[in-house]
C-alpha cells in the first residue's frame, strides 16, 4: 500500500478529483466539518469566566506569599486578585494587613482599611468591616500615642 493511500486512511478521508484542477483534492468527512464549524463559531462563544474563582485563587496565593513573609509578591497576587474583582473585600483586608504589619507603611495601610470599610458599606457586621475598623483603630491609637510627648 502506497504511503500516501496509508495517510488518507489514517485521516479517514477519501481522495476526489477536482475536475477544475488538475491536482487530487481531500474531501472531509462529516466530523471534520463539524471540527471546521465549530472552530469558526468559538470566537463568538460567551467566554466562560469565574472572577470569583479566580480571585479567590490569587488571593490564596497571596496569602501563602504574605505568610512566607515575600509581602512584595503577596502584594502582586492581591493587585491581580482585584483586577479580576475590584470588590473582593478578603484581597482588600489582605493587602491592608501587609501593608499595616509587612511593610510597616502607615499612611497605605490607613488608606487600605478605609476602603475596605467603605466597600463593605460601612456595615459592622460584615466581618471585613469589622476587622478593618479595628486594625484601623488600633493603628491609629499606636500612630496617636507616639506622637504624643512623653510627660514625666
Amino acid at each position: 500500500m502506497p504511503f500516501s493511500e496509508i495517510f488518507l486512511a489514517k485521516l479517514r478521508v477519501t481522495p476526489i478529483l477536482n475536475r477544475d484542477k488538475p491536482l487530487m483534492t481531500l474531501r472531509a468527512t462529516p466530523w471534520s466539518g463539524l471540527a471546521q464549524a465549530l472552530t469558526k463559531l468559538a470566537p463568538f462563544a460567551p467566554q466562560r469566566r469565574d472572577p470569583a474563582g479566580e480571585a479567590h485563587l490569587y488571593y490564596r496565593r497571596a496569602c501563602l506569599a504574605a505568610s512566607e513573609e515575600r509581602y512584595d509578591v503577596a502584594l502582586v497576587f492581591c493587585g491581580k486578585a482585584l483586577e479580576v474583582e475590584p470588590r473582593h473585600l478578603p484581597t482588600r483586608l489582605l493587602a491592608a494587613q501587609i501593608y499595616d504589619r509587612g511593610q510597616h507603611d502607615g499612611d497605605r495601610a490607613i488608606a487600605a482599611y478605609r476602603k475596605v470599610i467603605s466597600l463593605a458599606g460601612y456595615d459592622g457586621e460584615d466581618p471585613y468591616c469589622a476587622a478593618a475598623r479595628e486594625a484601623l483603630d488600633a493603628l491609629v491609637q499606636s500612630r496617636v500615642a507616639m506622637a504624643a510627648p512623653i510627660s514625666a
